[in-house]
């Protein structure tokens, strides 16, 4: 409260008023993390394997008649042969992942109140209540 000193005739009393500003700034809202782990997944496939095998027989001879070489030393070979499953891998890429942000835009009303300073005006003397002009 202000109070006039008699030796001034006018007092200025400055009146303010507050206007809402309204800023942004950015905040982090949340973390998204992609990791890339290897799994293992056990698998099985059913392949067709041969083998080979010498067999030796004994027999009795169709006809009695010589055809070869007969009374001389003679050595045959075959050589036996038999498959085994070989495993390899090859890698492929299946799909991709992208990893990406997106920004959006949005609207949001922002409410708050502001202050003003008002005026009051009381007289104390009797002629301005009653809406007469003053006294000279």
């Amino acid at each position: 409260m202000r109070h006039r000193s008699p030796t001034f005739s006018q007092s200025r009393n400055p009146l303010a008023e507050e206007t809402l500003v309204v800023g942004k700034h950015t905040v982090t809202s949340g973390t998204t993390t992609v990791r890339r782990v290897v799994g293992e997944t056990p698998v099985q496939q059913q392949v067709s394997l041969h083998n080979e095998r010498v067999i030796v027989e004994r027999r009795k001879p169709v006809t009695d008649a010589v055809t070869g070489e007969i009374l001389t030393e003679l050595t045959i070979e075959m050589v036996e042969t038999s498959e085994r499953p070989a495993v390899g891998k090859s890698a492929k890429v299946r799909e991709e992942v992208v990893v990406r942000r997106e920004r959006t835009q949005r609207i949001e009303t922002v409410r708050d109140t502001v202050r003003r300073d008002e005026i009051e005006v009381t007289h104390s003397d009797e002629n301005h209540r009653a809406g007469l002009p003053p006294e000279k």
